[in-house]
C-alpha cells in the first residue's frame, strides 16, 4: 500500500513536504544554476532538517540512535542502511542534520507528484529496475553527484523488508563508491516499519539506529573491493541482530 493513498496523518506529511518544496527548492535549483553546489547542498540540508523536525512530532515518532560519533562532519560518502519501510527516509534526514542527502530511489516513486520535486531539489536519482542501459546511466550521474561532493543515499536490499526477512545486499549498489572513490557509511535501521507498513495505516513509533564507521572502499585494492558489499552487509545485519536480540533471515533469491 501507498502511503501518499492514505489519509490521516498523510496530509500532515504532504503539507512538510510542500513546505520543503516552495521554501527550500527556488535557492537549491539557483545555486545549482550558478555552479554554487556547496550554497546547495547548505540550503538543502537546512530544509532536509527542517523537514524531520516538524513531521516527527506530528507522527508521534521518536529515536534512538548510536555511534553518532561516526556521522563524518561533511561528504560526500555513500550512505548504506538496510531497508524497512518508506519512514527510512525520514529516518536518514533526522540523523544527518549536518550533510546533505540524495537517494537512489525506485522509479515508480517518481510519478507522485509532489516526490518527484523533492526528488529535483534533494538530488535524488530514479531507477527503473530491470533495465540494464538506465541502470548503467544512474551509475554514471551517481557518480559524478559524488565527485562534485554530493552525498547519496542507497538500500543495496532493493526492496522494504517490512519488518519481515532481509533480502541480501546487491554486489552492484557500491559502484558509486567505486568509481567515483568516496567511503561507504554502513548504517543499520530498526523499526521503521511500525509507521506505516505493519498496519498500512500512519502510527506512532520508536526507531533505532546504529551509525558504524566509514569503510575506505577508496583505499582497497580490487580484490578486497569484489567481496566488500558482504562485508558491509554483515556489518549492518549484526547490528540488526544487536537492536532486536533476534537472528537476521534472508529471503534467497
Amino acid at each position: 500500500m501507498n502511503p501518499f493513498t492514505t489519509g490521516g496523518a498523510l496530509l500532515r506529511v504532504v503539507s512538510g513536504i510542500n513546505y520543503f518544496n516552495s521554501h527550500s527548492g527556488p535557492g537549491i535549483r539557483k545555486a545549482r544554476e550558478e555552479g554554487d553546489y556547496a550554497l546547495a547542498r547548505d540550503i538543502q540540508v537546512k530544509g532536509t532538517s527542517r523537514f524531520a523536525e516538524y513531521i516527527n512530532p506530528k507522527l508521534k515518532i521518536t529515536y534512538e540512535i548510536y555511534g553518532q560519533e561516526n556521522i563524518p562532519q561533511d561528504g560526500p560518502v555513500l550512505i548504506v542502511p538496510n531497508h524497512q519501510g518508506y519512514a527510512d527516509i525520514l529516518l536518514i534526514y533526522s540523523i544527518f542534520k549536518h550533510m546533505q542527502t540524495g537517494f537512489i530511489a525506485k522509479k515508480e516513486l517518481s510519478k507522485i507528484g509532489i516526490i518527484q520535486k523533492a526528488a529535483e531539489y534533494t538530488g535524488t536519482i530514479f531507477l527503473n529496475r530491470g533495465d540494464a542501459r538506465g541502470a548503467i546511466q544512474v551509475i554514471n550521474e551517481g557518480t559524478e553527484r559524488l565527485k562534485r561532493g554530493d552525498s547519496l543515499v542507497i538500500f543495496p536490499e532493493g526492496t522494504r523488508s517490512k519488518g519481515g526477512p532481509a533480502r541480501h545486499f546487491k554486489a552492484g549498489s557500491l559502484k558509486f563508491a567505486q568509481k567515483a572513490k568516496v567511503p561507504v557509511l554502513p548504517v543499520t535501521i530498526e523499526g521503521t516499519y511500525h509507521t506505516f507498513e505493519e498496519y498500512g495505516s500512519f502510527r506512532p513509533a520508536h526507531y533505532k539506529c546504529i551509525i558504524h564507521p566509514l569503510v575506505h572502499i577508496e583505499e582497497m585494492d580490487r580484490r578486497e573491493q569484489a567481496s566488500v558489499h558482504s562485508l558491509i552487509e554483515k556489518t549492518v545485519f549484526d547490528g540488526l541482530k544487536e537492536l532486536t536480540g533476534k537472528e537476521v533471515t534472508f529471503i534467497e533469491e
